[in-house]
């Protein structure tokens, strides 16, 4: 993984928003509503490629791609569309210049966060399968010799959930186990990056300051 050594590496956090021909076959795709797989298939190779050009031309030095109730098991199922969006990334890559390049992928706290568990017998071992089933797509992501990273926005916007009527020490029990989860399913995955957005970026304001550097201390002492 590049350091900014010599001078400070930009980039953008996460995923970038999808161009609007990109959107309406992504609208149609989960509504489930009849389009042109084909023509599907070509915006995204296309979009990936005008994304990377853009961020070169706003001189960003890192480039990446653009980014229920559980009733049964749960396993990863989307080895193929990882696959296209790893080839479609190489191939925007191929003959531009930059230091590195990731992809954005959830932590498995944010894989279901409103998820309704009745399956699993507690919320911890449905966590633990999300993460087991996600530990496929953090490996391919690596194996194909891009940085991981692990974005939770969960990790802070919790806390406005959690407290009150629950205590601090709940909330850094329950991100405790979340950072615990996320660490041990990422293990042999390097590089590895991992993201904790603020609640004030996910669009919720009441997150003190001091949340999110205590965050980053629980996360660094597992």
């Amino acid at each position: 993984m590049k350091r900014s050594n010599d001078r400070i590496l930009t980039t953008h956090v996460g995923s970038l928003i999808r161009p609007q021909p990109l959107q309406a076959f992504l609208r149609a795709k989960q509504a489930g509503k009849p389009f042109d797989a084909k023509a599907y298939e070509s915006c995204l190779t296309q979009s990936v490629a005008a994304i990377v050009r853009r961020e070169l031309d706003a001189r960003e030095e890192v480039a990446t791609r653009m980014d229920s109730v559980c009733i049964g098991p749960i396993s990863y199922t989307g080895k193929a569309e990882l696959e296209r969006d790893i080839d479609n990334f190489k191939a925007a890559l191929d003959g531009v210049k930059v230091e590195e390049a990731f992809l954005p992928v959830a932590a498995p706290a944010s894989v279901i966060p409103d998820r309704k568990n009745e399956y699993y017998a507690s919320d911890k071992e449905c966590l633990i399968a999300i993460g087991a089933a996600m530990r496929t797509e953090y490996k391919m992501i690596v194996d194909a010799g891009f940085i991981l990273q692990l974005d939770d926005v969960r990790a802070a916007v919790t806390y406005d959930r959690m407290v009150p009527p629950a205590s601090f020490a709940d909330y850094r029990e329950w991100v405790a186990t979340h950072m615990e989860c996320s660490t041990t399913r990422s293990r042999d995955c390097r590089p590895i990056v991992c993201v904790i957005t603020s609640a004030g970026e996910a669009g919720r304001g009441r997150t003190p300051p001091t949340c999110r550097s205590r965050i980053s201390s629980t996360s660094s002492s597992r």
